[in-house]
C-alpha cells in the first residue's frame, strides 16, 4: 500500500495462503485499500473538474498543475513528503516536484521529477511532444512562485544526465 515517491496503484491485489494445523491450504484474493488513496483520488478529480477542461493542450494542463501546487502550499523546511502538499498544503521543494509529477501523472501527461539535490522544484515534463521544466517555488509562503520552459537540444540531455532521467520513458 505505500506510494511513495510516485502514486502508483489506486487498489493493491494479493493472493494470501494459510495452511492450517491439519495440513489444509486455503487461498483468498485480497483487495487492500488506503483511506489516503482514496481521499488522493478525490482530491485529484476535485481539481481536474474545477481548473481542467476537455479543451485545455497537455502543456496547459501541467502549467495548471503547477500553479495548483504552488497556489495551495507553504514552503516546509525538510518535509519532502509530496502527499503533504496535499494533505496538509505544506512541503519544501522535493515534495513540490514530486508533487507536480503525480498530478501530471495522474492526468496522463508524463513527468519526472529532477533528483539532483540541486534541482529545487524541478520536474521534466512531456507535453504535447515538446519538454519543458517545471519550477515550483523555494522557500515562500503561498502562493509560492512557479514557472515552466521549454527545453531541448543539449540543455535537455544535460539535465537528463545531471538528474539520471532515462529520457526514452516518454517515449514508451
Amino acid at each position: 500500500m505505500d506510494w511513495e515517491p510516485t502514486y502508483v496503484q489506486f487498489c493493491v491485489t494479493a493472493t494470501v495462503t494459510a495452511v492450517l494445523e491439519d495440513g489444509r491450504k486455503l487461498t483468498a484474493a485480497v483487495r487492500g485499500y488506503s483511506e489516503v488513496n482514496i481521499y488522493m483520488e478525490t482530491v485529484f478529480a476535485g481539481f481536474e473538474k474545477k481548473y481542467i477542461t476537455s479543451g485545455m493542450t497537455e502543456k496547459e494542463k501541467a502549467e495548471k498543475a503547477a500553479w495548483y501546487i504552488s497556489a495551495t502550499s507553504d514552503y516546509e523546511l525538510y518535509n519532502d513528503r509530496w502527499a503533504d502538499i496535499f494533505l496538509k498544503g505544506k512541503g519544501d521543494c522535493m515534495a513540490s516536484r514530486y508533487a507536480v509529477q503525480v498530478l501530471c501523472n495522474h492526468m496522463g501527461i508524463k513527468a519526472l521529477v529532477c533528483r539532483s539535490y540541486d534541482a529545487h522544484g524541478q520536474t521534466l515534463v512531456f507535453a504535447d511532444g515538446k519538454f519543458y521544466v517545471i519550477v515550483t517555488g523555494y522557500n515562500e509562503p503561498k502562493p509560492r512562485s512557479y514557472s515552466m520552459y521549454e527545453i531541448s537540444g543539449a540543455g535537455l540531455e544535460k539535465l537528463a544526465e545531471e538528474n539520471l532521467i532515462d529520457l526514452n520513458y516518454f517515449y514508451q
